[in-house]
């Protein structure tokens, strides 16, 4: 049986533990056997089941359990006599400044990878999804000479150029696949033309309510981690302003917080809304796994990213039919799946009074609400999730 390997960070309900998951199950269903390596914590619940054959694996906790195998013992000797060689190799090639930094890559490559090394030990020749640049050092390094296939997947837009050694580590990967077209002549532009590079848009999740026709309640959501690059401030500033015209209306914000981080901006958030005296009609709500379902009948769905990959609550609200308001954010993510006044409106990022007028069109006619929401719907056909994970597969393959 052929195994597949995700790396990520925290196993909690955000975009890149949902587009795991959501790949994994599809690849068990066609006979892989998935394991999720977690570098940080698993959450207690989560959203989506997991599907036979697949697994959720906390990297510590394996390591724990495995640290006195054998074999382990015997890879963690090698692995330091190796970095002393390398070390010492390094010293004698100080003419070469490239081949000295090539050499100090892999130092460093290895020694991150000591925390995943013990799994790959343990699973040598499997195919490798690296979610992210955090993770991809250590997975060169965790997988040195294992004959592992490694595919590099970008989860989000690319702010500024990659390091010099992150571009490195990515550039020894098999294949690079990333979720738009922007964020792939962005990886191009900073890490060279010769990365096979492949466009593979996100899945959708299976189980999404039926796409919603009916009378809308006079609600304005969204749904999201809590997170900086999300820009919430704006959508609330557009909100107060909206409701000078449209006082009937209420904001409902789902927000998910998995890192300390995003446990302040919550605060902020909070703070904000008491601030500008808006705490009767702004709805801070924690996550929910029916939140779909609470969602589907409202009047709209606002996005308000500064930087995206491909948002995996927009096109959620998209495919159950609700008419949706997005930043044209950097990463290319909104325009991969929207036109603009078809299936959905484009604001310029950072622009509350584009949001404002935007929202206030959907609030006003019904006709172009109507109209962006059926043609919403119709990207659950492009983005079904057996569609998505034969696109993945002839990569792999």
């Amino acid at each position: 049986m052929k195994k597949i390997v995700f790396i990520l960070g925290n196993y909690k309900n955000g975009g890149m533990a949902v587009r795991a998951t959501n790949l994994a199950n599809e690849f068990a269903a066609r006979g892989y056997e998935c394991d999720i390596l977690a570098t940080g914590e698993v959450g207690d619940s989560f959203f989506i089941e997991l599907q036979n054959k697949v697994s959720v694996i906390a990297v510590e906790n394996y390591n724990t359990e495995h640290e006195k195998d054998r074999k382990i013992v015997s890879d963690r000797k090698k692995n330091r006599f190796k970095i002393g060689f390398l070390k010492k190799l390094r010293y004698f090639t100080k003419r070469s400044s490239e081949r000295r930094t090539l050499i100090g890559y892999r130092i460093v490559a290895l020694r991150e990878g000591e925390l995943l090394r013990p799994y790959f030990i343990n699973n040598p020749g499997v195919t490798v999804i690296v979610f992210g640049a955090p993770y991809i050092g250590r997975a060169v390094g965790a997988t040195d000479g294992l004959n592992c296939k490694l595919i590099y997947s970008e989860k989000s837009a690319i702010i500024e150029p990659y390091d010099s050694r992150t571009a490195y580590y990515i550039s020894r990967s098999d294949s690079v696949v990333v979720q738009t077209k922007d964020v792939a002549e962005s990886i191009r532009g900073s890490i060279g033309g010769n990365v096979r590079t492949a466009v593979i848009n996100n899945p959708l999740r299976p189980g999404l309510p039926e796409p919603f026709y009916g009378t809308r309640r006079k609600a304005i959501v969204t749904y999201c981690r809590l997170s900086p690059e999300k820009n919430i401030e704006l959508l609330i500033n557009a909100f107060s302003a909206f409701l000078r015209s449209h006082s009937d209306y209420i904001l409902e914000i789902y927000g998910n917080k998995v890192s300390a981080s995003e446990e302040k901006y919550g605060k902020d958030i909070e703070a904000l809304i008491d601030r500008t005296g808006l705490s009767d009609a702004v709805r801070l709500l924690p996550p929910a796994a029916d939140v779909h379902e609470k969602v589907k009948n409202a009047a709209m769905f606002v996005l308000s990213s500064d930087y995206e990959g491909l948002s995996n609550s927009m096109i959620e609200a998209m495919a159950i039919g609700l008419p949706c308001v997005c930043t044209d954010c950097l990463g290319g993510g909104t325009r991969e799946v929207m036109v603009n006044g078809e299936n959905g409106l484009i604001v310029p990022a950072g622009d509350a009074e584009a949001m404002r007028k935007a929202m206030e069109r959907f609030a006003d006619d019904a006709e172009l609400s109507n109209k962006c929401s059926v043609n919403a719907a119709k990207i659950s056909e492009r983005l079904n999730p057996a569609i998505i994970a034969e696109k993945w597969i002839g990569i792999i393959e």
